[in-house]
């Protein structure tokens, strides 16, 4: 193959852990198709914002720096599919989410308030796409750059 045709590291690199993300099913098994495409809309999002932090790094060196923040991608995404279900205590869930999400966005995470999130949450009980695209919205954000009101 000719050397300009070749795929750099980053893409490589991302191309894997997206292919790792979409076939891994057990990252939305609970969750109905249109809460799947939002959650993983979510998630292939954060993959690419951490594989472009490892920009600088040889691909030993990414794969070092990645792994933390990708195993709490898979672990807050089990978290998620459990709240969106609804059949575990939500206060705990969420606080499980939190802890994973703090990993996942690292310094720019603000957390939420886990009270103020449960209440609004319980208004969506039965609607699990809402329940992802809250989340997400409360951990990153409006998307007009306005934060939202329960953090």
């Amino acid at each position: 193959m000719v050397k300009s045709m070749e795929e750099n590291p980053l893409n490589k690199r991302l191309r894997r852990k997206m292919e790792g993300l979409y076939e891994n099913e057990a990252l939305t098994d609970e969750l109905d198709d249109e809460s799947a495409d939002v959650f993983l809309k979510w998630a292939s999002d954060r993959v690419e914002s951490i594989v472009k932090s490892t920009a600088d790094l040889d691909d030993d060196q990414a794969e070092e720096a990645m792994y933390p923040r990708m195993r709490a991608l898979r672990k807050m995404s089990r978290y998620v599919n459990r709240l969106a279900r609804g059949t575990e205590d939500q206060i705990r869930t969420l606080q499980k989410i939190v802890i994973q999400a703090r990993e996942i966005y690292g310094d720019s995470f603000s957390e939420p308030d886990l009270e103020k999130v449960s209440a609004l949450l319980q208004t969506h009980q039965g609607e699990p796409k809402v329940i992802v695209q809250t989340l997400r919205q409360l951990f990153e954000g409006e998307e007009d750059g306005k934060e939202e009101s329960l953090k």
